[in-house]
């Protein structure tokens, strides 16, 4: 499985929570093969010690938007990194609907609570991976996105629904 992060990291996108699950379940299943690719101006393994991973893990640094797309094709999944406090459970970051955009799986590092794991519940693009028996559930579920739900989110939708609501506005 491929898997890719676009965007920042720091101290509320830390990968180290979601790579260290990775790492515990390969080395209970040794011919499970993951690769992350990390498409940030941040270096990932500033939050990881290399030597200590089980999987590849590239850092592409930052790329352009035709090198990006090309990323995006070649992976299986995203990673969606979020403040794993509940001080971010109402962050409902624009990342996540460019992912949503690629309707490709999508694994998701954030509290629990967090409106982000209510949209990928609703939308059923991904899931919530904080422990080995969510990884491992991520891995042998047969994931059918509810198109109808992803569509919602829609450019056209979301500008028909701010027209509707500036109409009513005016109305009133």
């Amino acid at each position: 499985i491929n898997v890719l992060y676009m965007g920042t990291l720091g101290i509320t996108r830390d990968p180290s929570y979601i790579l260290n699950i990775f790492n515990e379940y390969c080395k209970d299943h040794k011919q499970f093969k993951v690769k992350f690719k990390f498409a940030s101006q941040d270096n990932p393994f500033e939050f990881i010690k290399k030597d200590k991973i089980l999987f590849d893990i590239e850092w592409l640094g930052y790329l352009d938007k035709k090198e990006l797309e090309k990323q995006k094709h070649q992976s299986d999944a995203f990673l969606l990194l979020e403040d794993k406090t509940e001080k971010g459970n109402e962050n409902l970051t624009g990342k996540i609907f460019e992912y949503m955009l690629e309707k490709k799986p999508i694994l998701v590092s954030c509290h629990e609570n967090s409106d982000i794991v209510k949209l990928i519940n609703s939308t059923n693009l991904g899931m919530l991976v904080n422990n080995q028996a969510s990884l491992s559930k991520f891995l042998n579920i047969d994931s059918l996105i509810k198109k109808s739900s992803v569509n919602i989110y829609s450019r056209k939708n979301q500008y028909g629904y701010m027209v509707k609501k500036v109409v009513n506005c005016i109305k009133n």
